[in-house]
């Protein structure tokens, strides 16, 4: 079945491009979303939007990175886990632990270095795959001389 978008519908899409519209049924209150197919079948593989892909950040990493930050509110939940590393591989949690250990272990999977995320359990406001800005250190953060270097 298909249903034709009505004139202010279509607006809203144009405005909103490429971010989903939702759209309430006054009836049942019931939300939906409305997207494009191409967006729709790339949910639906799994495949990450082409405006993140131009971010330099290979695809596989850019996956994992999804991952980490699907489950990152279930993460924080357990107090226990928070600051701990974790690691994501696709859409699989390799592990909790330590840096070193969570390297030894996609190393010992034979993980190539553009597949895999490594991330804090910690609070952010930003997905780890949207630039953040960083401050510079001023001149005096610096030694004062090379031997202190």
């Amino acid at each position: 079945m298909i249903i034709e978008l009505t004139d202010e519908q279509r607006q809203a899409i144009q405005e909103r491009a490429p971010e989903a519209v939702e759209v309430i049924d006054p009836r049942t209150q019931l939300s939906y979303m409305l997207i494009a197919r191409e967006q729709y079948q790339r949910l639906l593989a799994g495949t990450p939007e082409p405006s993140l892909l131009g971010s330099g950040i290979p695809p596989g990493i850019l996956r994992a990175q999804h991952a980490y930050w699907r489950d990152l509110p279930q993460l924080l939940s357990q107090r226990k886990l928070r600051g701990q590393w974790v690691c994501y591989h696709g859409d699989d949690r390799i592990g909790i632990g330590s840096y070193q250990a969570l390297i030894r272990e996609c190393l010992g999977r034979d993980l190539p270095d553009d597949t895999y995320h490594l991330d804090r359990i910690v609070s952010r406001e930003l997905p780890p795959w949207e630039p953040e800005e960083v401050e510079p250190l001023g001149v005096h953060h610096l030694a004062d001389s090379p031997q202190e270097l």
